[in-house]
């Protein structure tokens, strides 16, 4: 039983041993330990309390203002902003500058506005109070980060420049009126080059379309005058046409008179005097007279011999039957 109690008591020991020799690193922590002279990072999650230092690894955000005197020796308020975090990989510069001490970044923090305030002093001399803008203080900031935060062993994540003004209010409010006036002008010279632009688009456009237009007018003019040409030619064939029809036309009456000269028989045979008989024959009033002289009769073939003889007698005829109508009637 003493066995058991005792074996319990040194276990009881060791863990009160191990309690307050070691500890339990934490995600929030930094643990740094220092290796043939040079602060290193502690890898492990269980380290000695008595051989490292704890530092708080979260960020930090640092308020700066600056009152320094510009080029002309007007004061100007520069307030800013800075947030930073200790850098693992700058530790023994950290260690450098804050010391082996639970407060090194408090002390860092300090080194760290104050050589902010610095730069901002520096800055601010050299240029005019006029130029002097947020943008500006924080673009040059930023080209001088890099050297501080390897000095003091800090990664800085921003710097924020909210203000800088003159500290005399009058040339404070002069400066932001005039600061206005120029964001005013250059509103007017932007919005002026926008109308610009629009204008000269809308000529352009107009320009487009009027040549547009007038290529449209010179292909409408040239489908007329190719339109008008095969009209005229159009008509050119058919005047043509009716040119060669009534000079054939000639020909035949030409062709035909010449038969007839020639040939006087044949005279009987043409349509006018086939049409002339047979009104005689169709019209009950019609008296048709034709007279044919005893030569011409005589020199007709036979068969016209007997048509015209055939003519003479239904005439002859017909005359009586009139005059029969005529007597009784009276």
């Amino acid at each position: 039983m003493t066995y058991w109690l005792v074996i319990l008591a040194l276990l009881v020991i060791l863990g009160v041993l191990i309690f307050w020799l070691f500890g339990w690193k934490k995600p929030d922590q930094l643990v740094l330990i220092e290796k043939k002279g040079r602060v290193t990072l502690w890898q492990h999650r269980l380290y000695p309390k008595k051989l490292c230092l704890v530092l708080p690894a979260t960020m930090r955000t640092v308020p700066i203002e600056v009152t320094a005197p510009a080029r002309g020796k007007i004061d100007v308020v520069i307030k800013l902003a800075a947030t930073f975090f200790p850098n693992p990989e700058q530790a023994h510069n950290l260690i450098r500058v804050g010391g082996w001490s639970i407060d090194a970044i408090d002390k860092v923090s300090g080194e760290l506005k104050g050589t902010l305030q610095g730069m901002v002093g520096e800055i601010v001399e050299l240029h005019d109070v006029t130029k002097i803008t947020c943008d500006s203080i924080g673009s040059e900031i930023k080209k001088r980060l890099k050297e501080v935060e390897a000095n003091l062993g800090v990664k800085v994540t921003s710097v924020m420049v909210y203000s800088a003004e003159a500290a005399d209010k009058k040339i404070a409010d002069a400066i932001r009126q005039q600061e206005e006036a120029r964001i005013q002008e250059e509103a007017e010279k932007v919005s002026q080059a926008a109308r610009i632009a629009q204008t000269k688009a809308q000529i352009e456009a107009n320009e487009q379309i009027a040549e547009a237009r007038h290529a449209l007018t010179i292909k409408e003019l040239k489908l007329r005058e190719k339109q008008e040409a095969l009209l005229a030619e159009l008509e050119q064939k058919k005047a043509e046409q009716e040119i060669e029809r009534r000079r054939l036309f000639l020909d035949l009456e030409r062709e035909e008179v010449n038969l007839l000269t020639q040939n006087p028989s044949l005279l009987l045979l043409t349509p006018q005097v086939t049409r002339l008989a047979e009104a005689s024959q169709q019209l009950k009033s019609a008296k048709t007279v034709v007279s044919v002289s005893s030569d011409l009769i005589e020199s007709l073939p036979q068969p016209f011999q007997s048509f015209l003889t055939w003519i003479s007698q239904q005439q002859s005829g017909n005359d009586k039957k009139e005059l029969k109508k005529q007597t009784k009637s009276s």
